[in-house]
């Protein structure tokens, strides 16, 4: 979408939507057997899925065992992207949303192949001690840019940033709140 997007918020939110409702749903032309499959991974059971998935895989029936196949093959590559995605949050800084999806994972993804040894490792990094000084940032720069994203930019909030960033140099919160100082004062000059 061109030109200012928020005026365009309502056609936003149901392109959003159907674009969940899409992936929820998996694959559009599938054998109906494996239909529970891909329900059960759209509610979380993401483990149960894939087992089903693989017992199908196994079966006699080429046709059907093909498309098992090709649906865990689906589903692997969505736990290995919420994953990723995961993995990116920590090493960008983002680490509340990194914690909350952690939890939503630790639950949506338990038993899904090597899911469990990587959401722990993510686990320990985001109780690290190396991580505190970060985490301790970010907590203080989410309430600047709430108010930044609520009100807009402003030349306080511009200043607030600026300041933040110089006070908690060399944290990843530091060279967001830089990024959106440089950015509050454009939208103002």
């Amino acid at each position: 979408m061109m030109g200012n997007p928020l005026a365009d918020a309502k056609k936003i939110e149901e392109a959003i939507a159907n674009e969940i409702k899409g992936k929820r749903a998996g694959a559009t032309e599938q054998p109906k057997e494996l239909e529970k499959a891909w329900k059960d991974f759209g509610k979380g059971k993401a483990a149960e899925a894939m087992t089903a998935l693989q017992k199908l895989a196994e079966g006699g029936d080429a046709e059907l065992a093909s498309a098992a196949s090709a649906a865990l093959g689906q589903m692997r590559a969505r736990v290995d992207g919420k994953l990723a995605r995961l993995e990116w949050l920590v090493e960008n800084g983002h680490y509340e949303k990194a914690g909350e999806l952690l939890k939503a994972y630790q639950k949506d993804l338990k038993g899904a192949g090597d899911a469990d040894a990587k959401l722990a490792a993510v686990g320990e990094k985001l109780k690290s001690p190396e991580l505190k000084a970060e985490i301790d940032a970010e907590k203080k720069l989410l309430k600047i840019e709430s108010a930044l994203f609520t009100e807009g930019p402003t030349p306080q909030s511009a200043g607030q940033l600026a300041k933040f960033s110089e006070k908690n140099q060399g944290t990843k919160a530091a060279e967001r709140a830089s990024f959106w100082a440089k950015h509050a004062n454009a939208v103002r000059e």
